[in-house]
This record gives structure tokens, sequence and C-alpha cells, in this order.
């Protein structure tokens, strides 16, 4: 699902790509910093063939204004109107232990994976459900071996 760098030479139809941060005043930079590390991770090890941009927010969590479910990330493609935007992500990133700043870790690994869903069109052919379970599987591979790459262990095994 992910495009690893050497896949690259096949997704250049964009001229704008890449993987970017903004960061929301409020956020440590402790918070700041494992966010980061996680995406120069990312970066290193796969492409982004349409600029993508994960926006952290410091708050703990989203909560819908409709239902008053709670969500920790959400995917926003981009394709609103004439003008083209880039596809967005917002992530909750307050975290202030070490398993809620993996917390963060997993809802961008997850929210990215609906990116490269979008990007190859399975948000149109599949059911909501299976997008989300992949999403899941995706995250806690992702993270889970970018720990293991620092010497850390997931919170959650």
């Amino acid at each position: 699902m992910w495009i690893g760098k050497e896949e690259k030479e096949e997704y250049l139809d964009c001229s704008v790509r890449g993987l970017r941060l903004k960061f929301f005043a409020g956020l440590t930079e402790a918070e700041r910093n494992a966010c980061k590390s996680f995406a120069d991770w990312l970066r290193r090890k796969y492409f982004f063939p349409i600029r993508v941009y994960v926006c952290l927010v410091p708050q703990k969590a989203f909560y819908h204004p409709d239902d008053g479910h709670i969500y920790y990330g959400v995917f926003y493609s981009g394709e609103a109107g004439k003008r083209k935007i880039y596809p967005r992500i917002c992530i909750a990133a307050r975290a202030q232990t070490p398993k809620a700043q993996e917390d963060v870790l997993l809802a961008m690994a997850h929210e990215l994976t609906h990116y490269f869903q979008w990007y190859f069109l399975e948000d149109e052919a599949r059911t909501d459900r299976s997008l989300e379970v992949e999403a899941g599987k995706w995250a806690r591979y992702l993270v889970a071996e970018y720990l293991s790459e620092k010497g850390t262990k997931l919170y959650r095994e």
C-alpha cells in the first residue's frame, strides 16, 4: 500500500510531493521532536507522490460536533471546488507520556495510510470498515518498525 523509496520512479506524475508537518502553537518541544523524528523516518523509507500536510494540534483528542464521538486524527483529501488543495491530515498531538506519544504516532501512520488509500483510489472501491482495518494494521506495523529501529518496544505488546 505505501510506496517504498525504491518504487518512486513509477509515481513522479505530480511536481509537488512529500510529507510536510505543521505544528500549531502550544505543543511542547518533546511533542514536536517525537513527531519530527517519526516523519523523518517515514520520509527515508517511503515516497509521498502528492504533497500531504500533517497538522499537529495541541489537543488530546477531537470531538465530532454532531454526535460527540472522540477521534485522534482525520484525513482530508483536499478535493474541494475548483482550486487545488493538497491533502491534509489533522492529528491531536498532545502527548505527555510515552504511551500517549505512541498513540500520536499510531494516529499519524493510520491517517497517512488513508492518504495512500486515497491516492490509489481504494477509498472508492472498498468499504469504510475494510479501509479502517487496513489503516490500523499498517499503523501498528509502521510504529513497531520505527520503535524497533530506535530500540524501544511497543506499549501494546
